[in-house]
Order: C-alpha cells, then sequence, then structure tokens
C-alpha cells in the first residue's frame, strides 16, 4: 500500500471515530503544500459529501504521524515536534496555516500574508483610519519555551478582517487562542466614502 494510501486510511479510521458520519461519506483530498514546506508534513482535507461545503476537516501528518483535529492536543503535540526540530522549522505564515487547519477550518477564511493581497481602497482605508501597512504573521519568541503569533485573516463571504492571537508554550501546554481585532471592510470603506 502506498504512503498516501495508508494516510488516506488513516485520516478514515479517525473520521469513523469522531465525526458521527460514515468515513465514506468524505472526500480525502491530498493538499498542495507549496516547496517550502518542510518535506515531512503533509497535509489532507476531507470534505463530507452530503453536506455540500459545510462540514469539512483538515488533517496533516508529519514524519508519518497523524495529527488530527480531533485530537484534543494534537495542535499542541504538532507545534511542539516542529519547534524542537530545525528539520520541522515553520515559519510564521506556515505556522499560522497549520494553526488554521487544526483548530479553526472555516470555508471562505483566508491567511493574509501581505497587505498587498488585499484591494487598493482596502489598503488605503486600513492605512488612513488604523495605521495598518504590514499584515504579515510574526511569531515572537516570548522566553526560552513560549511563542506569540500574530496573523490576519480574510473572510470573502464577510468582507472581515481578522487579527487573531496565539500563544505557544512550545515545551507543553495548551496553546490559547483568541481573535483580538475584526474589522469590517465593506464599512470601512462606507466611513471613508
Amino acid at each position: 500500500m502506498q504512503q498516501i494510501e495508508r494516510e488516506i486510511e488513516a485520516i478514515r479510521d479517525e473520521l469513523s471515530r469522531n465525526s458521527g458520519a460514515k468515513a465514506d461519506s468524505y472526500d480525502i483530498l491530498p493538499l498542495e503544500l507549496p516547496e517550502t514546506w518542510p518535506q515531512a508534513i503533509k497535509a489532507y482535507h476531507a470534505l463530507r459529501r452530503d453536506r455540500h461545503g459545510r462540514i469539512f476537516f483538515q488533517f496533516i501528518f508529519c514524519d508519518g504521524l497523524l495529527y488530527s483535529p480531533f485530537s484534543v492536543d494534537g495542535l499542541e503535540r504538532l507545534l511542539s515536534v516542529c519547534f524542537a526540530n530545525e528539520r520541522l522549522r515553520l515559519t510564521a505564515a506556515q505556522t499560522a496555516e497549520v494553526v488554521l487547519m487544526l483548530s479553526r477550518p472555516e470555508y471562505g477564511i483566508n491567511l493574509i500574508e501581505s497587505v498587498e493581497e488585499l484591494s487598493q481602497p482596502n489598503r488605503s482605508a486600513l492605512e488612513r483610519v488604523y495605521g495598518l501597512k504590514d499584515l504579515s504573521p510574526q511569531l515572537v519568541k516570548l522566553d526560552e519555551n513560549d511563542y506569540k503569533l500574530t496573523f490576519w485573516t480574510f473572510h470573502l463571504r464577510r468582507g472581515t478582517l481578522k487579527r487573531w492571537l496565539v500563544y505557544i508554550p512550545a515545551g507543553g501546554g495548551r496553546i490559547r487562542i483568541s481573535e483580538d481585532v475584526a474589522i469590517e471592510l465593506s464599512q470601512l470603506q462606507q466611513e471613508e466614502a
């Protein structure tokens, strides 16, 4: 059995134990990660066929081990492994993607890596009203074991820009994730007009 087939079978087992639906009611597709990601990390998207995109999960394999959104500490274990191993080191943007995959899957949410990804009117309004020029993800080491990740997402359907704060105890413990700021870009443009 090929590696991808084994990984898909492991995901089907995880889904059948935890999702409340039969595992064969999901389409499981490998996600194409950019070449800049560590080779040992693979991601999969499981989409429930009968719910038309409303129910989906994402799974990550790292060095052949499954990290699941159903696991209470899956995200913590994965990030702890990545922070401890230079070969698996993630950038701030990659860490934000992992957080979104395993803890906040929602259709239509995109990670913003640069203010340039927004339209010119939105960039101008953000700079004038909030003084925001840089929306790139930031990963800061707070002390020997703890990190703070800050990143922005854009919700396509709602037109909402959100800033997320993630406190990561790299030596173990629970990750804390919070939405810090939400900006309705359509409303911001109306206020500017």
